[in-house]
């Protein structure tokens, strides 16, 4: 079980720590600290206790499950255990509402949803690139020569 960098466990190690192997496509999930911060699986992979994986099945997809448990935050810190930092133990990890559209409607969200994400990103990089061009600008119009 190693990853594109031959960083992880090997499958004797898995197997001598009694660790379960997540499969691919699982939709991850954290649990502890900073809750509902969410990812889908790209491999079979070993996780900690800091994250809750779902597998999902015949009437569900990872990457609309992904998007309802991103705006889901609000229910999740209502509901986790806090004492130094914020829990959610299994139980209310399972039991986080969502709705779950006919398949049909749940890739449209996700593409449409996709597309929006791609959108700001690419607007987020080139504002980034705005600002060190005008600091760059600034820099040069007002050194000191």
């Amino acid at each position: 079980m190693h990853s594109k960098q031959s960083i992880g466990l090997s499958d004797e190690e898995i197997k001598k720590v009694k660790a379960k192997v997540v499969p691919q496509d699982s939709v991850l999930m954290t649990c502890v600290g900073d809750l509902g911060v969410v990812s889908i699986a790209g491999m079979p992979m070993v996780i900690n206790q800091q994250l809750h994986a779902f597998q999902c099945k015949n009437k569900l997809r990872s990457n609309f499950l992904m998007y309802v448990l991103s705006f889901q935050k609000g229910y999740m810190l209502k509901m986790a255990s806090s004492t130094t930092v914020p829990y959610m133990n299994k139980a209310i990890c399972n039991s986080i509402p969502m709705i779950v559209p006919p398949l049909k409607l749940q890739d449209e969200f996700t593409t449409l949803a996709n597309m929006i994400r791609g959108s700001l990103i690419k607007k987020k990089k080139s504002s980034i690139g705005l600002s060190e061009f005008f600091s760059s600008l600034t820099q040069r119009a007002f050194a000191a020569n």
